[in-house]
């Protein structure tokens, strides 16, 4: 029997590879096909923005202008795949405590406004975490004391559904993950919750962290996890996904950060970005850097527009 292990995606336009369970974009089978990080939306003074920057992950600069949200939101996240960046949820002036629902998402290879996706499944919808294989994205927690895990196909438009439970409420956590595995890093509390990407059902207990954490940041390679502290702190450590164990100290952020973004969007193999501070008293648009391979402070790397 013939069967044809690549193909051309025209609504990408990309030629992709099949891998025996998926279609991946040749170029793109790990960590090491990210090229851009994308930040989107947040807090500065005087209000909430809509705007959306790029970089390019391997080098140091500048953010770029890529477009616009839809509306001006704050405390959304997002994840991705090789292609495809989702943005969901956050909060503004007139939504209430349970933020918007909506889903949107941008093709990361070129530039423009956000599109419409589709809508969460949760009635809390911002300060959630983003986590993503490379087919799936979970979206985790979130205001209101929320425990709720919603996920969607990241290449199939439509409305989120109902994956499982976190082991406690909380918003404000870091997201991360490898292929199989996310992590959701505090939501209000001293732990990290593990969830198995490719099945649906509930957050198991991963690790202790010595505080109880909210309004941190953090990404991943396939194989580590960096996070912030949140806060008033401008502490990093970092986490082994693949097996459950103790939290390790990394070292320090070049600013103190609550709410920064990143939560995985903004690495490869080699490198994690954090940008912003959601202190409305002490906004800042630095950008700093971590690699991967070794503990150590971070470095600059450039600036939001």
């Amino acid at each position: 029997m013939l069967f044809r292990s690549t193909r051309f995606n025209e609504d990408l336009g990309t030629i992709e590879f099949y891998t025996g369970v998926d279609w991946r974009p040749v170029g793109a089978f790990d960590g090491s096909g990210r090229g851009r990080g994308v930040f989107a939306g947040g807090y500065t003074t005087p209000g909430f923005s809509q705007v959306i920057d790029y970089v390019t992950i391997s080098s140091t600069g500048n953010a770029i202008d890529f477009g616009q949200l839809p509306n001006t939101y704050a405390a959304n996240c997002g994840f991705a795949d090789r292609t495809r960046g989702v943005f969901f949820g956050g909060y503004k002036s007139g939504y209430g405590t349970a933020g918007n629902q909506e889903i949107h998402y941008i093709t990361i290879a070129s530039q423009g406004n956000s599109i419409s996706f589709g809508n969460l499944n949760s009635t809390t919808n911002w300060g959630k975490a983003g986590a993503s294989s490379s087919t799936r994205g979970l979206a985790m927690g979130g205001f209101g004391s929320t425990n709720s895990i919603d996920y969607i196909q990241i290449q199939t438009l439509g409305n989120a559904l109902d994956f499982g439970d976190l082991t406690t409420s909380g918003f404000g956590a870091a997201g991360m993950s490898s292929p199989t595995r996310a992590l959701c890093i505090g939501h209000g509390a001293n732990r990290i919750d593990a969830i198995t990407i490719s099945s649906t059902g509930n957050a198991v207990t991963f690790a202790s962290i010595d505080a109880n954490l909210s309004y941190t940041g953090g990404g991943s390679n396939s194989i580590k996890g960096v996070f912030n502290k949140g806060g008033s702190t401008t502490k990093l450590q970092s986490v082994i996904i693949s097996t459950f164990g103790s939290v390790v100290n990394f070292g320090d952020m070049n600013f103190t950060s609550d709410y920064p973004g990143g939560n995985g969007n903004t690495s490869n193999n080699t490198r994690l970005l954090f940008g912003g501070k959601g202190s409305s008293s002490t906004n800042t648009n630095a950008i700093d850097f971590v690699l991967f391979s070794s503990s150590g402070n971070a470095t600059s790397f450039g600036n939001l527009t």
